[in-house]
């Protein structure tokens, strides 16, 4: 029987570096549909394979580990188990019948294989206890993941073991805090778990072709649209419908809101705080005052007259809430405090309620924090509750006062306003 052609295909780092993280690549290892594929009869054995490959890609055979992808139950294509010695002198056909029992070799498109180039850190005689995993390295800034490269570790060490190593290849400083997730599947929905760094490799249950995706810990970054590669996975396997170069469009959208809702964020934050500090001085600017107005009464404040036309919107009778053959009185806002402003009917009747105050504060007649002498007006404490007539009166349906109340007015000898 004639031998029959199979197609190979081989991958290698570099497609890795190219895949992942581009063209709407994010999940597993490389697109099978972009490697080097080799139309080989399936009598040929593994060596002869390597010899066509250091031909292609420039890599002698002694350099070579080739190592078997297969697909996973979860759907996943990962590589498994590397070829033995006595292997590589096997045709694809014996390999075939070899592996069929554990692995599904040859599949309906042919061999998906990996090609590791060995130097002189790569471990010559892998062990029970040698895991190959790789590593993805996520920016949570940019909302882009890369490959970073492989790494050999031992079932019986720590995720914790080899931080110092992922760092360097991300280039991280010494003491950077950082996460590591374990990339799973990614249908029919995306998986990607934390991993514990305090546990074995065995116990995580992480070894050959496993994926250990890492960043910068996400408790500083929750700012970003997807502070986490756990959340950035499951975006864009929402996204998975839309082509690649919309994908990175809205990202970058997604992430530039992100940025600026955290800068508004900042500012209205900064503004809060500015916001209480003016408050706190204007408290203890208004403690300042009455201390002072209470050792000399006779001090007032004089307010310009810009202050009094802001205040009242130019004395609009908008702003009226008062008028009798006195003056008449406007509520309004002076350095963020409300305030009652009492226009004088002339300039005597209010030099004479000037020297009435001067003469000392009453504990049943509001306080007077200034006056204005270019318009005659006097500038009260605002007390919400209206004034002595509309109580007496019952105004506005307000409860009459008891006749207690009426005889400690009649005692306090006059009052403006009441609390």
């Amino acid at each position: 029987m004639p031998p029959r052609a199979i197609s190979i295909k081989v991958a290698r780092e570099e497609d890795l570096s190219s895949h992942i993280g581009n063209d709407g690549f994010y999940f597993d290892l490389v697109d099978f549909d972009r490697v080097r594929a080799f139309q080989i009869p399936d009598n040929t054995t593994m060596s002869r394979l390597k010899e066509e490959i250091a031909v292609e890609f420039s890599i002698p055979s002694q350099f070579q580990r080739l190592w078997l992808f297969c697909k996973r139950q979860n759907g996943t294509w990962r590589p498994v188990r590397p070829f033995s010695t006595e292997e590589n002198n096997l045709s694809m056909t014996s390999l075939h019948k070899l592996l069929s029992r554990t692995f599904l070799f040859l599949n309906p498109d042919g061999v998906k294989l990996f090609l590791e180039v060995l130097n002189d850190s790569s471990p010559q005689n892998l062990s029970n206890d040698d895991g190959l995993v790789f590593l993805k390295l996520y920016d949570p800034e940019q909302t882009q993941i890369r490959y970073i490269g492989m790494l050999f570790v031992k079932a019986s060490s720590r995720p914790s073991d080899i931080l110092p190593k992922l760092r360097s290849l991300a280039g991280f400083c010494a003491d950077e805090e950082m996460e590591l997730y374990e990339e799973i599947k990614f249908e029919p929905s995306a998986m990607c778990e934390a991993i514990d760094a305090n546990i074995t490799f065995s116990e995580s249950q992480i070894g050959h072709g496993d994926i250990i995706c890492y960043q910068k810990s996400s408790k500083s970054l929750s700012h970003h649209a997807y502070p986490s590669v756990e959340i950035f996975f499951k975006r864009i396997h929402d996204l998975k419908a839309v082509v690649p170069g919309e994908q990175r469009k809205i990202l970058a959208l997604e992430e530039e809101v992100a940025r600026l809702k955290h800068q508004s964020d900042l500012q209205t934050e900064k503004a809060n705080m500015e916001c209480q500090r003016f408050k706190r001085e204007r408290d203890n600017a208004v403690r300042q005052l009455n201390e002072l107005q209470d050792q000399n009464p006779q001090i007032f404040l004089e307010f310009p007259i810009t202050n009094l036309l802001q205040a009242t919107e130019n004395f609009s009778d908008l702003c009226k809430v008062g008028d009798t053959e006195y003056g008449r009185v406007y509520k309004g806002i002076i350095h963020d405090t409300t305030v009652a402003i009492k226009l004088s009917r002339s300039d005597i009747l209010f030099q004479q309620e000037v020297s009435i105050l001067r003469q000392g504060r009453h504990p049943s007649i509001v306080n007077c924090i200034g006056k204005c002498s270019e318009v005659s007006a006097l500038v009260y404490e605002w007390l919400p509750n209206g004034n002595l007539q509309d109580h007496i009166v019952c105004a506005n349906g307000s409860t009459p006062l008891s006749w207690q109340i009426r005889t400690q007015i009649i005692e306090a000898r006059s009052a403006t306003l009441v609390c």
